[in-house]
């Protein structure tokens, strides 16, 4: 099952576009974990969006409409998002290949569930790596924050007064723990 077929062109788009909007939220600092929150917000909006392009290719390809899809219907779906490509055209054994793959109850027909299964398996792995970047994106918009309150002279670094600075409110919030 090809990229473009099975998943549609958009889903990789829509991951590159999210991450951007993420960036530039990122790059707003001391707003990094509401930025954080927008971002899965539409992230998971972008997901159901997906999702329901995937559920509608399913249905373009079962044209019968009888809930399945036949291999026959298989083949010709992907012929059909080919579009006369010869050079990302799918040989027959390929198609057969992956209509085997997806057909995991092997009745000789997909249903949108097996239809659906690759693909939610593939978001769920994909969530999972943006949501780390996402994490690990917010952390360094929250230690630049940080840094920035250190930097009590504004020009980009930190020297020995200012560090001393903070070791003693370090000391005296410790003392204060106490």
């Amino acid at each position: 099952v090809g990229p473009n077929t099975s998943f549609g062109p958009s889903f990789l788009w829509v991951r590159g576009q999210s991450m951007d909007e993420y960036d530039d939220f990122v790059g707003r600092g001391s707003q990094a974990d509401l930025a954080y929150e927008q971002y899965a917000e539409r992230l998971q909006q972008q997901l159901e969006s997906l999702r329901k392009e995937h559920d509608e290719i399913f249905g373009k390809g079962d044209v019968d409409k009888d809930g399945i899809m036949s291999s026959k219907e298989f083949i010709a779906l992907h012929r059909e998002a080919e579009d006369g490509d010869e050079q990302n055209r799918y040989e027959i054994s390929e198609l057969e290949e992956g209509f085997a793959d997806l057909d995991r109850d092997a009745s000789s027909s997909i249903s949108l569930d097996e239809w659906r299964r690759p693909f939610e398996e593939h978001t769920d792995s994909w969530l999972q790596i943006a949501d780390t970047e996402a994490q690990q994106e917010a952390q360094i918009a929250h230690y630049k924050d940080v840094f920035i309150q250190m930097d009590h002279d504004g020009d980009g670094m930190l020297n020995e007064r200012e560090l001393q600075h903070e070791m003693d409110n370090l000391r005296e919030q410790h003392r204060r723990a106490e």
